[in-house]
């Protein structure tokens, strides 16, 4: 059992660096948008692959982001990356708002100058499934794809409980529901 363990972590390597408390943080574990990949370890085997599995998590949960605009621009509802992220009801109702703005026209797009962030936090984390709290910012725009002709601008700030459940292997959302929402860069994005 050890040996299998051992070979666990023996294959996620991870290069540490010390923190101001003394514990070790991987370098990584900040990634480009500033999500927190919790890839703090302290030696512990256990340690390793919990936190391991943490940064699973955040990781569905950006790819999850990510597919939003690109399985929109342009809106293609046999995009492979709706069923890599999603499953059940948010995997059905994806497809159906994609169809949609395929039928009306419309994609989504962040601009050249995004404040597109998010920030994620691991609430509860079992084998198969995961709650994350995640604050985003969504600033991608409406855009007409006849002309290019930008319908909606508005940037929000928008706080998130989103459930997750492994399916074949892999982590997906099988819930993301509203908690909050402000208008503009506000809310859980300037707190603490």
């Amino acid at each position: 059992m050890w040996r299998i363990l051992l070979a666990v972590v023996a294959l996620v390597p991870v290069a540490c660096a010390r923190d101001g408390a003394g514990a070790e943080r991987s370098p990584d574990a900040i990634d480009q948008r500033g999500t927190d990949l919790r890839t703090l370890t302290t030696g512990s085997t256990l340690e390793s692959i919990q936190l391991t599995h943490d940064a699973e998590v955040l990781a569905a949960v950006e790819g999850f982001l990510d597919s939003t605009i690109t399985v929109n621009d342009p809106p293609d509802p046999d995009h492979h990356d709706l069923g890599r992220y999603r499953t059940g009801p948010v995997l059905e109702m994806a497809i159906a708002s994609v169809r949609q703005n395929q039928q009306l026209g419309i994609a989504y797009r962040r601009p050249d100058i995004s404040q597109s962030s998010h920030r994620a936090t691991v609430v509860s984390l079992d084998s198969d499934a995961a709650i994350v709290r995640d604050c985003v910012v969504d600033d991608a725009r409406q855009v007409a794809m006849a002309d290019g002709r930008v319908l909606n601008d508005s940037t929000a700030t928008k706080l998130f409980e989103t459930r997750l459940e492994v399916v074949d292997g892999l982590w997906k959302v099988s819930q993301n529901s509203l908690l909050e929402r402000w208008e503009g860069v506000a809310g859980c994005a300037v707190s603490g």
